[in-house]
């Protein structure tokens, strides 16, 4: 049985500060305006009717760029399976949910917004830029939410010599994020999919998380006590919001990860 050929992190962040409160539009916001307000909901609406060019149209009729334009925007770069496409317009999104002259969204838009960031990083299968942390402030559930993050190994290997280029490039964005947490303990999680032999898939997904804390250690910096715990197949992800159909591989491909939980 060949072993798996791919590896994803997500990371936990057990913080106790968060929240968010929905409210209504400050005076002069983009999305007062009845005409824009308009495109957004009609795009949203061929958007999940699958009228991709006809959402993208509407809404490339805005000329702000607000959190939710950006959404959308990413949304339909997700159902053409553009991943590194959607996940900037996610990322554009969640950082434009900080500005006061926008419409405060509700807690579940900004987790939607989130997840999808998520979800796109790992269908990508690499990293477009640094560990984006929830925002400051949204809910505090989102904080215990696991952060997806690719990391390749070589088909069949899991030794750290096996890590792929674009897989180290992740981990060294790990290692930032760990330390800029500066995290005392944390505790890595691996998984597999679903095919080959229980427990060997086990002992895969033990092996290739303890490859990522050896080049976590030596080639990132990181100080911190990291334990790792092997889950093997038996954890996979639900599937994404979105209503497109994900072909096998690519649902492989999300549920081969190693959850990083950093302790308090």
């Amino acid at each position: 049985m060949p072993m798996k050929n791919s590896l994803i992190f997500c990371i936990f962040i057990v913080l106790l500060n968060g929240g968010c409160e929905s409210g209504p539009s400050p005076k002069g916001s983009p999305l007062d305006n009845p005409k824009i307000e308009r495109s957004i909901v009609n795009a949203e609406i061929l958007l999940q009717k699958g009228q991709l060019e006809e959402a993208e149209g509407l809404i490339n009729q805005v000329q702000t760029k607000t959190w939710k334009t950006q959404a959308i925007r990413g949304d339909i770069a997700a159902h053409r399976k553009q991943w590194q496409i959607a996940a900037q317009f996610f990322k554009q999104s969640l950082e434009l949910t900080k500005k006061a002259h926008l419409t405060t969204p509700k807690v579940e838009e900004i987790e939607d917004i989130y997840e999808s960031l998520q979800d796109v990083q790992l269908l990508a299968g690499e990293m477009t830029g640094p560990l984006m942390p929830p925002p400051k402030d949204s809910a505090k559930s989102i904080w215990f939410k696991p952060m997806p993050i690719p990391v390749q190994f070589k088909f069949g290997g899991y030794k750290i010599n096996d890590i792929t280029e674009k897989g180290k490039k992740s981990v060294r964005f790990i290692a930032d994020y760990i330390n800029m947490q500066n995290a005392e303990h944390v505790i890595l999680y691996g998984h597999t999919d679903e095919r080959g032999d229980a427990i060997q898939n086990q002992r895969i997904s033990e092996q290739r998380a303890k490859s990522v804390r050896t080049y976590l250690q030596n080639d990132g910096g990181v100080r911190a006590k990291i334990d790792v715990i092997g889950k093997g197949e038996d954890e996979p992800l639900p599937l994404p919001r979105w209503k497109i159909n994900l072909t096998q591989e690519e649902i492989y491909q999300r549920n081969r990860r190693v959850e990083l939980k950093i302790l308090d």
